[in-house]
C-alpha cells in the first residue's frame, strides 16, 4: 500500500472511459472543471478563513476607497483629455506646490484663471471638489482637523473664500 494517498485525479486516470473523455474534452471545458474543483472545500481545514465583522468592515472600506480613488483618477483623466486639459494640469500643479501657509498664493492663482472663474457650473464644482480634497489632505498632514469652517462673525476660511470666488454653494 505505502504512504501514497489516492487522489481524485488518480481515480480519474484509472478509468479508461474517463481518460478517453479527458482526451476528447475541449480545453475550455477542462478549465471550467478545474476551476470548479478548485473551489470545493473537502474539509473544514480546507475552507477559507472567514473574516470577523470588524475585519470584513475594514476590508469593505478599503475596497470602497480603492474604487473611489480609481473613479477620481478616471474623472481627472477625462478633465486632462478635455478642452481645458492644460488648465486642469496647471491647477493640479498649483495645488501640489501649495502648503499650509500659502493661502494668498493659491488665491492669487485662482484670481488669474478666467477658464475657472467664468467656466460652467460643472467645471467650477469639479475644481472646487479637487481643491477641497487637497486642502483636507493638507490640513490632516499638518495635524489639523480636516474641516474648519468659520462660525458667523468669524473670518472666512480659505475654502470658503475659494467657494465664494467660484460662486459654488455647497
Amino acid at each position: 500500500m505505502g504512504g501514497h494517498a489516492v487522489t481524485d485525479n488518480d481515480r480519474r486516470t484509472d478509468n479508461p472511459f474517463t481518460r478517453l473523455a479527458e482526451q476528447q474534452m475541449v480545453a475550455a471545458t477542462k478549465a471550467k472543471h478545474r476551476r470548479r474543483d478548485a473551489h470545493i472545500a473537502k474539509s473544514e481545514a480546507d475552507a477559507p478563513m472567514k473574516l470577523s465583522e470588524q475585519e470584513q468592515a475594514m476590508a469593505d472600506r478599503q475596497k470602497l476607497m480603492r474604487a473611489y480613488r480609481a473613479a477620481n483618477k478616471a474623472e481627472f483623466a477625462k478633465f486632462l483629455n478635455g478642452p481645458d486639459g492644460k488648465h486642469w494640469q496647471d491647477l493640479r500643479t498649483a495645488l501640489e506646490y501649495t502648503s499650509i501657509g500659502d493661502a494668498d498664493q493659491l488665491l492669487s492663482y485662482i484670481d488669474r484663471q478666467d477658464w475657472l472663474l467664468n467656466g460652467s457650473l460643472k467645471t467650477r464644482q469639479d475644481a472646487l471638489a479637487l481643491i477641497a480634497a487637497h486642502l483636507i489632505v493638507l490640513r490632516l498632514t499638518n495635524g489639523y482637523p480636516p474641516f474648519d469652517d468659520s462660525l458667523p462673525g468669524e473670518e472666512m476660511t480659505l475654502f470658503e473664500i475659494i467657494r465664494a470666488k467660484l460662486k459654488v454653494m455647497t
